[in-house]
């Protein structure tokens, strides 16, 4: 197995030549602040609904190469989350948030197969075990016999091999995907559908309809700040109390976080590729 600084996925995916940094001054429709996950799907759904608009993804380091390119590859359905999001939201947008993940699922793998982009998608199911007494009601709350089913040990061990499988949970609509194939085969279709990439571009500042970097900036009539937590260290935050309280979230709970300004209006939402 190979290791490096970036971990596994990274290194097996390979390094390509970084993309030119953004010099002097650009013009878009959509600019997009970020080439992770978030980042780079707005800018696909973007360009998926108009061909022709001219968006741009500026990105500090490499497209990929943070959370986005080093995750544990999981495509989840949150079908195992349901108990709680519906604690937290109340039972309508629980199912509704569930609901959205549940054809994420299979939209990634389309996706892939669409592009031509292999990233190794899987779909087999999760599988959720006991190995101790204790451990014997994991997830419960969470099985309805259809998304979520219980499992025994003859069945868990089915499924995989181990002696100490006591039984568990199975969900089916769950796949797995090279998270870094994944990351670099989306920056390339969006450069192949029109979208351009800047790397190595760090942000300083962005307000309604410009985002400065080190080396120019890029005007637009909407800017999308899709930094997830990395949001949380950039200089805008330490004026902005508003800001801050949205990155954090991000950072705490991984909230799929856009910011959208547009119009001198700031805009939230939550978001998963469809």
């Amino acid at each position: 197995m190979l290791h490096d600084a970036h971990g596994f996925w990274i290194a097996d995916a390979g390094s390509p030549p970084p993309r030119p940094a953004l010099t002097g001054e650009e013009r878009a429709d959509v600019a997009v602040v970020g080439g992770g996950y978030v980042g780079m799907w707005t800018a696909w759904h973007v360009l998926e609904a108009a061909p022709d608009a001219r968006v741009v993804i500026v990105e500090a380091a490499r497209c990929g190469h943070g959370p986005s390119g080093r995750n544990g590859g999981f495509v989840s359905s949150l079908d195992l989350s349901l108990p709680s999001l519906r604690a937290d939201l109340g039972d309508a947008p629980a199912r509704a948030w569930v609901a959205a993940a549940h054809a994420t699922v299979d939209a990634i793998g389309a996706w892939c197969e669409a592009e031509g982009v292999d990233a190794w998608y899987h779909k087999a199911g999760e599988l959720v075990v006991s190995t101790a007494p204790a451990q014997d009601a994991v997830s419960a709350d969470a099985v309805d016999g259809a998304a979520v089913r219980t499992v025994d040990a003859a069945g868990a061990r089915a499924i995989c091999a181990s002696p100490v499988f006591r039984g568990g949970v199975l969900v089916p609509q769950t796949a797995t995907v090279h998270p870094a194939r994944l990351a670099r085969g989306l920056a390339r279709v969006v450069e192949r559908h029109g979208g351009t990439i800047y790397e190595q571009t760090e942000v300083l500042d962005w307000g309604t309809g410009s985002v400065l970097t080190t080396h120019g900036t890029v005007t637009a009539d909407t800017v999308v700040i899709a930094t997830e937590g990395y949001g949380a260290t950039l200089p805008k935050t330490a004026t902005d109390a508003e800001l801050r309280l949205w990155f954090g979230l991000a950072l705490c709970f991984a909230g799929l976080l856009l910011i959208v300004i547009r119009r001198r209006r700031l805009h939230a939402a939550r978001c998963l590729p469809r």
